[in-house]
């Protein structure tokens, strides 16, 4: 029986179902793997949030989501017993919360929470609604300046929106540094307002990006690190990766036998 429970063959869709706006609190910690909300807070990002649009991964393409789910094989079977459980004791119609993506630009999403549920509609050929966050560089976001008050207040700094004027700010700040001698200080400063050349690390060129490709494992970007050595400044991809065990441990195994070692 406890077999038949977890098989993913027979989780399927209502024949009656209705995308609607996802709690975005539960998305927050998950979000801030990513460089446009990795210092925000989680009010500030429930905004971002509200600001979102309702769209659709026909719509957006498939091929444009970096992280996506396109099998049924690479979501979590756990979550989709529970999506199962949830939507059984439901008679009337069935209420499905939007998956939440996160637009780069044109041609550059992320599937911050609901990859699961994506996984499972295309599996089934079935289009999904998503609740779509607009970071690209044409969005307005943010633009308006608070009104002063009275009373003083100084909001924590959002690294993820550096502006011109915070730039010409810094590189006074530097000078200064630098007269002091403080160099150490200046290039980190140089570093976080990207003050200095930084070369980012092709991930095609990755032994284990193409390892994981050859084998139909998905990598899910997490955000980005930074690291200067010998005077050049790189940042490199924070990756995961999350799959059944069994795929795994084939994965595995594949990689001894093209390199000629053995399991036992």
């Amino acid at each position: 029986m406890k077999e038949d429970y977890i098989n993913l063959k027979k989780i399927f869709l209502p024949r009656k179902y209705k995308f609607v706006q996802p709690h975005f609190q539960n998305a927050y910690e998950k979000a801030r793997g990513y460089d446009c909300f990795l210092n925000i807070s989680k009010n500030k990002f429930l905004e971002r949030c509200r600001l979102g649009k309702k769209s659709s991964i026909k719509k957006i393409g498939l091929r444009n989501i970096k992280n996506v789910y396109t099998s049924i094989n690479h979501c979590v079977p756990w979550k989709l017993v529970k999506f199962k459980e949830e939507l059984k004791f439901k008679k009337t119609l069935k209420k499905i919360e939007m998956p939440i993506l996160l637009k780069l630009n044109e041609k550059e999403y992320y599937v911050i929470d609901g990859n699961n549920l994506i996984g499972l509609f295309n599996h089934y050929k079935k289009n999904v609604n998503v609740w779509l966050i607009d970071e690209s560089l044409n969005t307005q976001d943010f633009k308006n300046k608070i009104k002063e008050t009275a009373e003083e207040f100084y909001p924590n700094y959002d690294y993820g929106n550096i502006t011109k004027d915070d730039k010409a700010l810094v590189k006074e700040i530097i000078k200064m540094l630098e007269k002091e001698n403080q160099y150490g200080l200046s290039e980190q400063l140089k570093l976080t307002f990207g003050l200095k050349d930084i070369t980012r690390y092709e991930i095609e060129k990755s032994v284990f990006y193409n390892l994981c490709k050859e084998n139909n494992i998905a990598l899910q970007k997490q955000g980005d690190i930074k690291v200067s050595e010998n005077g050049i400044h790189t940042e490199y991809p924070i990756v995961s990766i999350c799959e059944d065990i069994r795929r795994l441990d084939k994965f595995i195994e594949n990689i001894f036998k093209k390199y000629g070692v053995t399991t036992k």
